[in-house]
């Protein structure tokens, strides 16, 4: 990507925003950050291809995997804080 959104460093006392989402194919999420002016800038971008298995689930135990998935993945960003998760809608 050579335009905005483009990855920004984490800084520490910032509000973290992690969003998830899922399909039959894969799962995705992006870890953020939202600025003073409340702005969201991206810190990374994570993707995983489903196995076999996994494209067997439902799409609500998807969308759930994908959750746990990405906030292990992000746990050193995450750990000891609050921050905003967001799903698809249903």
């Amino acid at each position: 990507m050579l335009t905005r959104p483009i990855l920004a460093l984490p800084v520490n006392g910032r509000k973290w925003r992690l969003a998830t989402d899922a399909s039959k194919i894969a799962m995705g999420a992006v870890l953020s950050q939202l600025d003073e002016a409340g702005q969201e800038h991206p810190v990374a971008y994570y993707s995983k291809k489903l196995t076999a298995t996994e494209r067997k689930w439902d799409i609500w135990e998807l969308e759930l995997a994908a959750v746990v998935w990405a906030t292990t993945i992000c746990r050193h960003y995450l750990r000891a804080t609050k921050f905003e998760l967001i799903t698809a809608k249903w």
